[in-house]
């Protein structure tokens, strides 16, 4: 998936078509991505991308260039294209996101990242987020919220990087958000309307048993098959349209969510 240049006119939801990436590691696997945004301005200043590594594993990559409009996208874009480029090349994590900090300290200009690394082959996601909102992994009704607390790339020239980890199952989802979504309900500082959408984005499962998974890594769960049925690209245009509604009157910043889901092509 190239980047996205998420530009438009303020407030005018923006949406991608699902695209479906398989990985690597198998042919029987893949990772179907959606993403809708809204700018405040005439350009968004949010950027996402998503890419398939030589190793196997899968990267989603969202970042909020400081401030709003032009400046804020280059910022982000810059960001974005090189830890893209750090990741496709085999740097470790630490190593490509050290890389991208060096290479964005300047005065006054900073902007978010916000990294999950699915990794099929050991059933696992990494979450390495540097002033970036919290994300989400969805499993059945269980929502899991991943929250770190670190400043934004391009402010200190030296980090102390952490993730977070979480396990990975067939039917598993992963949202991921910019801090205008989180912070779209000034009464709800702990996006609670947001958790509630997500633990019933589940559809109604198929009559009978689901199958279960004969690849190494991560089981499929008895939700995951149901979650399978869910296209991205709705519940992002679903988190993006009531994150709109909830800001009412007042301005709001550039919105973006991106959703992924882990499926069988079988």
């Amino acid at each position: 998936m190239t980047v996205k240049k998420m530009e438009g006119k303020p407030n005018m939801a923006l949406s991608a078509e699902d695209e479906v990436r398989e990985t690597m590691t198998s042919k029987r696997l893949r990772v179907r991505i959606g993403y809708a945004t809204a700018a405040a301005q005439e350009i968004s200043g949010d950027q996402a991308m998503s890419c398939e590594l030589p190793d196997g594993r899968f990267a989603l990559i969202l970042s909020d260039g400081m401030g709003k409009g032009a400046p804020a996208a280059a910022e982000s874009r810059r960001l974005v294209r090189r830890l893209r480029g750090n990741l496709k090349k085999g740097m470790s994590p630490a190593r490509a996101i050290k890389d991208v900090n060096c290479f964005m300290i300047k005065p006054d200009s900073f902007a978010t990242m916000d990294l999950a690394l699915l990794d099929w082959a050991r059933g696992q996601a990494k979450f390495y987020k540097m002033g970036a909102a919290s994300s989400f992994l969805i499993r059945g009704s269980h929502v899991r919220r991943i929250d770190q607390a670190a400043l934004p790339i391009g402010i200190i020239p030296t980090l102390k990087l952490t993730h977070r980890s979480a396990s990975l199952a067939l039917g598993d989802i992963i949202v991921m958000v910019s801090d205008g979504i989180t912070e779209a309900d000034k009464d709800d500082d702990e996006a609670q309307w947001l958790q509630e959408i997500l633990a019933h984005v589940v559809p109604q499962s198929r009559e009978g048993a689901p199958q279960q998974s004969k690849e190494q890594g991560a089981p499929q769960s008895r939700e995951g098959a149901a979650q399978q049925n869910l296209a991205p690209r709705r519940l992002a245009q679903q988190i993006l349209a009531e994150a709109q509604q909830r800001y009412g009157c007042r301005e709001n910043d550039d919105l973006t969510v991106l959703v992924a889901l882990v499926e069988s092509t079988r």
